[in-house]
């Protein structure tokens, strides 16, 4: 795909004259989930030696676990998930980075 695309904005009605010559900024959502998922930050995805996405959580309860996901939507930082090898929680913390000594 091309690195930029062009759009034509087609006004419906007539444009104010204090607003023109003034540069606005146009969202085009290009992509939306249908309904509420689970998010991790992306910072918190890596990747296992056989190649799949994984997510390392510390449980309510303190234990450590990693998850394969299934990747979705990413937007803003965040990464839409689906657990594939065990259940993930909202209540789960995603670890995204480890403080070496």
């Amino acid at each position: 795909p091309p690195d930029r695309y062009e759009f034509l904005i087609d006004p419906t009605g007539q444009i104010p004259p204090d607003l023109l010559g003034r540069n606005f900024r146009v969202r085009i959502p290009v992509a939306a989930t249908s309904g509420r998922v689970l998010v991790v930050p992306i910072a918190g995805l890596s990747t296992s030696a056989s190649g799949h996405t994984q997510v390392d959580v510390i449980r309510a309860n303190g234990e450590r676990e990693v998850i394969e996901v299934l990747v979705g939507l990413v937007a803003r930082g965040l990464a839409e998930v689906t657990p594939l090898s065990a259940q993930l929680s909202t209540t789960d913390r995603v670890v995204v980075g480890v403080e070496s000594q």
